[in-house]
């Protein structure tokens, strides 16, 4: 699609949202209600006593009922359509399991600051290589 045609298209539909709910399409909105579902599932005199989660836990009615949930669910599931009729979805790895930032720098941490392979020594006024010459 025409990027200019679908950031007007966009533009009209959260234009529409304004005029028709008096809200915006924001996704936050139903990430906060399912955290405060959560949190309410573990800890409910919390939940109740939070400021924050308490305005999306209302009684009679349940945080995920709200209609951003139905909205993030939709997209999704709107989106999963889209790639379907596409074609574009397929269960595939794409590479293989990588190694984690935290695992590279725990194994460097064990490995010392000269490398697994030479021994540690005083580093001071050493040329770089040096270390590889024989002492005469």
């Amino acid at each position: 699609m025409n990027p200019y045609l679908a950031g007007i298209g966009l533009g009209l539909v959260l234009l529409a949202a304004f005029v028709l709910v008096g809200r915006g399409l924001g996704a936050s909105g139903a990430f906060n209600s399912a955290i405060a579902w959560l949190v309410s599932l573990v800890a409910p005199g919390y939940a109740r006593s939070n400021e924050f989660l308490s305005a999306y836990i209302e009684e009679g009615t349940h945080p995920l009922k709200a209609w951003l949930v139905f909205e993030i669910a939709g997209a999704f599931v709107g989106a999963l359509l889209s790639g379907l009729l596409a074609g574009r979805v397929a269960v595939a790895v794409e590479k293989g399991p990588r190694v984690s930032v935290g695992t590279r720098l725990a194994l460097a941490f064990v490995a010392g600051p000269d490398g697994p392979r030479r021994r540690a020594r005083p580093r001071l006024h050493e040329r770089p290589g040096s270390h590889r010459r024989l002492a005469s």
